[in-house]
């Protein structure tokens, strides 16, 4: 019991002063966006990890104990070593334990990274690559046209500077913030909406959709000729386009959006008053909100409207501009100090510029998946790394325990490499094994997730095969020294030593 807890305690210790030393590199990696903390492990860690060191110690030493108990020392003595090797379940069973542990975590390491993977590549119907939102904060009280100034002048600034390919005005952004006000369409007497959802509006200047990559279907795009006091034209998705006027072209309809001035109740249906916007364009879909296509997502409708053209606030004064995007050339981690100078040397309020690449505003979604594939990754190789020393160290003790088997087996003509064989086939069983019970637990348990995982399932080949595949590795080499040492058993040498 002594020595059980006395190994326990170490072990405790040194996992301690590694989370200690690690903790700002584990909250980095997991969790970014929460604050450094001088207490990193409290004492609420520091009483659980006590309390799982006296745990360990004690069963480890117990376990032992009570098997010691139940043996017969006198005829084991008599029998001089022979018939050791029905006496390693125990040790079989805890490696057993271990790779089944080892292939659930893999597994689900397998299946968290494939999400992610599978979320990062999918085709969003926009880009993001080398993006930057710029905002602003105003240290002045300033009315809407006001802010729209430094904006616009911002922008023009930002766009004159080395590196920058493209820049513009935002209002409403993917992911960011939406704009919504009321739309009808002449012959439908409700606005048109998806689960009681109304269209997403989008006020975008000619270089929004180039640095978006908005692809039109059919129709045109917006020029710099659509502006304010020319006529009023719209661009649809294609689900709005097939919802609104299915089995018909969307290009020539009317649309009207805007709110209604007049100070009447609020509705989401837009004035009758309003003038036509005509549909010049058709542009395929594109997410908004979410990265999965559940729900609403997948018919989300969007339109857009030229930035000049957009519909005026009900509330005088208000800005309608948000932002600023613009593109980099190579990465743009490397202009985001020279936006910040230009913008905030040369405005005529003073403002401070937060300047980041646009994927931040997809990292919340993102954040689940990145935190399951790094946890279920790192326990998953800690886990391989003590299945692997166990391995190690238990057919080590075997080989050990059965060299006079094993001389006798060569004294009676077996040859080196069928005691290689013998040694690193019983660590493959022992390994096959664990991991059929680790794969049969995680399609058990694999409901429990699937809610949380992306385009892949239990199903996918390729994951369990790389999980059988480091599983093979790691029997390999632990079982490696182990089988070598046994070939070279001497059977000469074991029979005068009996």
């Amino acid at each position: 019991l002594v020595e059980g807890w006395l190994l326990a305690s170490l072990g405790a210790a040194a996992a301690l002063l590694v989370a200690r030393w690690s903790g700002d590199l584990v909250r980095l990696t997991l969790l970014p966006d929460l604050a450094p903390s001088e207490r990193f492990i409290d004492a609420g860690a520091l009483a659980t990890t006590v309390l799982a060191a006296c745990v360990a110690g004690l069963v480890a030493g117990l376990a032992p104990l009570g098997q010691a108990a139940r043996r017969d020392v006198a005829a084991e003595l008599q029998a001089g070593g022979r018939g050791v090797s029905g006496r390693f379940g125990v040790q079989r069973m805890l490696i057993t334990a271990q790779v089944a542990l080892c292939t659930l975590l893999l597994v689900g390491a397998g299946l968290f990274v494939r999400s992610l993977q599978r979320l990062e590549e999918q085709d969003l119907g926009f880009s993001t690559s080398r993006l930057l939102l710029v905002s602003l904060d105003f240290r002045d009280a300033l009315i809407g046209p006001e802010r729209d100034r430094i904006y616009i002048d911002a922008a023009n600034r930002v766009a004159t500077l080395p590196g920058v390919t493209g820049a513009t005005i935002v209002q409403a952004l993917p992911f960011g913030n939406f704009h919504v006000p009321p739309i009808s369409v002449p012959g439908h007497a409700e606005p048109p909406s998806v689960g009681g959802q109304l269209p997403y509006l989008y006020a975008a200047t000619p270089a929004y959709l180039d640095l978006m990559d908005v692809r039109l279907r059919s129709g045109r795009l917006f020029t710099e000729r659509d502006r304010r006091g020319s006529q009023l034209v719209v661009l649809v998705n294609e689900t709005m386009a097939r919802t609104v006027w299915p089995g018909e072209s969307a290009l020539g309809k009317c649309v009207r959006a805007g709110f209604d001035l007049s100070g009447g109740e609020p509705s989401p249906l837009a004035p009758a008053t309003l003038p036509c916007r005509e549909v010049v364009g058709v542009v395929r879909d594109s997410r908004a909100r979410s990265l999965r296509p559940t729900g609403n997502e997948a018919r989300l409708m969007q339109y857009y409207v030229p930035f000049g053209q957009q519909p005026e606030p009900p509330v005088e004064d208000a800005a309608q501009v948000s932002g600023i995007l613009l593109r980099s050339a190579a990465n743009p981690d490397r202009i985001i100090n020279s936006v910040q100078r230009v913008i905030q040397g040369a405005a005529a309020s003073p403002v401070y510029a937060r300047v980041r690449p646009y994927e931040d505003l997809l990292d919340p979604q993102l954040r689940p998946w990145r935190l399951g594939a790094t946890l279920f990754s790192a326990l998953g190789m800690l886990v391989l790394a003590i299945a692997a020393v166990g391995l190690f160290a238990v057919v080590s003790y075997l080989v050990a325990q059965r060299v006079r088997e094993i001389g006798i087996r060569l004294a009676l003509g077996g040859s080196r490499s069928m005691v290689a064989r013998l040694v690193v086939g019983g660590t493959l069983r022992l390994v096959a094994a664990g991991a059929v019970i680790g794969i049969v637990a995680a399609f058990a348990l694999a409901p429990l997730v699937q809610s949380m995982l992306f385009e892949t399932s239990m199903r996918d080949v390729g994951i369990l095969l790389t999980v059988a595949g480091a599983l093979l590795l790691v029997a390999v080499v632990a079982a490696g020294a182990p089988a070598l040492r046994a070939s070279r058993v001497s059977p000469s040498v074991t029979l005068q030593s009996e």
